[in-house]
């Protein structure tokens, strides 16, 4: 039998416990916090209505209005009607579809308008978790982002029309996840999952660029090509109703929305306050490109490809002008990578563009409340604050747009040099 060592010099030599922090025991409370801030400010917002106009959120009732539009949709074609058509008589609000054709099968899954409660319920829940788990805060300071990001106008205005970008999001998380690993079976689901997001509602087409960008090696290169051929495979199967949808698509020409022409449309309606427009416009756009040129860091591979899939389709939308107030959900992709990278510990003096960034999206998200407000804002300050809040709020969507290009491209140039082949780098 072997005696036990009690002796004082035996106890010196013990290693003692370090006690760990709250957040250390219990590393699911920082998301489960997120979660419960957006589902406490949705719920509080639909027990006293006049919180809606805090959020920013033009209130529809009966609520899940953009649920309702698909679900009416669905109905429309299983009652052979034409759900291109306006108004759509299936439709509260008569609206057209405007997706992809494969929304118009849900009624095959047994689902209906019947089902809206439950469905956007359903998915503002889900949704939220996912937002959750790719934030991921380790933190009481991260915690503090991420609840500010997913109680802000752009989700809680996604969660109240129960819009079906919050799929998108989700299978655009679930694309950025796969590739986390470098292995051929991660990278032909997360393939798998881009294709179905673009057949769905065509924008996250140019989520493919992440799978070629990620590590530029063949099989990325191959599953990006096959992508777009089985989405233009797709496309030509459902030409027409792809084009019908087209043709109906919202082409929104007012200050509500993140694009490119809001900063013509707002010059032109705000007049003769215009300059004051275009002064917060320079201020956000200055943010943005300090950013840019102090910016040396570049991605960890590992959140690459969840980054590049939110940026480039964000970027598509603000070019064609198409996004709207709950689009900006695009954003907490990049947004999560930014905030993992904020945790991680540097270096004594050294610039965290990452915590700007964060910065910037934050006020993105949250001047979105402003435009409720606007008639009480301009009766107390003779118009000149809503134009320059109006324009900071379109110079900080126009200048992540353009930061988000140059990070990604960096990002991308950096990992074909990196792995370019061995004898190309001999030479």
């Amino acid at each position: 039998m072997t005696g036990v060592d009690r002796s004082p010099q035996a106890g010196l030599d013990e290693v003692t416990p370090v006690k760990k922090t709250a957040l250390e025991r219990m590393p699911w409370l920082p998301p489960l916090l997120a979660v419960a801030a957006s589902l406490v400010a949705f719920m509080a917002c639909w027990l006293h209505e006049p919180l809606w106009d805090v959020f920013g959120v033009p209130h529809i009732e009966p609520g899940y209005m953009d649920t309702t539009a698909v679900l009416s949709a669905s109905d429309a074609s299983a009652a052979g009607a034409d759900p291109y058509s306006k108004p759509n008589r299936f439709d509260p609000m008569g609206r057209p579809h405007v997706y992809g054709p494969w929304w118009l099968e849900l009624h095959r899954l047994g689902l209906a308008r019947a089902d809206r409660v439950w469905l956007g319920t359903g998915l503002m829940l889900l949704s939220a978790g996912v937002m959750a788990w790719w934030l991921r805060p380790r933190t009481w300071r991260a915690t503090g982002v991420a609840v500010l990001l997913m109680a802000s106008p752009p989700v809680i205005l996604a969660f109240e029309r129960g819009n079906n970008d919050l799929v998108i999001f989700m299978m655009l998380a679930g694309a950025g996840w796969f590739l986390m690993k470098n292995a051929a079976w991660r990278t032909g689901l997360a393939a798998g999952v881009v294709w179905l997001a673009a057949a769905l509602k065509f924008y996250p087409l140019v989520a493919v660029l992440a799978l070629v960008a990620q590590g530029g090696r063949k099989r990325f290169t191959g599953w990006g090509a096959a992508v777009v051929a089985g989405f233009v495979v797709v496309a030509w199967i459902y030409r027409t109703d792809i084009a019908r949808a087209l043709t109906v698509l919202p082409a929104p020409e007012s200050l509500t929305v993140y694009g490119i022409k809001v900063i013509a449309i707002g010059w032109n309606k705000l007049n003769p306050m215009e300059y004051w427009f275009l002064g917060g416009l320079l201020v956000g756009g200055l943010h943005w490109v300090v950013l840019t040129c102090r910016d040396r860091r570049t991605l960890p591979d590992e959140l690459a490809g969840a980054f590049i899939a939110g940026a480039t389709s964000w970027v598509l939308c603000y070019i064609l002008n198409t996004n709207y107030g709950y689009r900006a959900l695009l954003l907490l992709l990049p947004a999560g990578a930014w905030l993992r990278m904020a945790q991680r510990k540097e270096p004594a003096g050294v610039f965290r563009t990452e915590v700007w960034a964060l910065a910037g999206v934050l006020v993105l998200f949250w001047l979105r409340a402003a435009h409720t407000h606007m008639d009480l804002i301009a009766s107390l300050t003779q118009f000149r604050v809503v134009s320059f809040t109006l324009g900071l709020e379109n110079g900080m969507a126009l200048g992540i747009s353009l930061f988000l290009v140059v990070a990604g491209l960096r990002w991308g140039w950096n990992r074909w040099r990196a792995t370019a082949a061995p004898e190309a780098r001999g030479r």
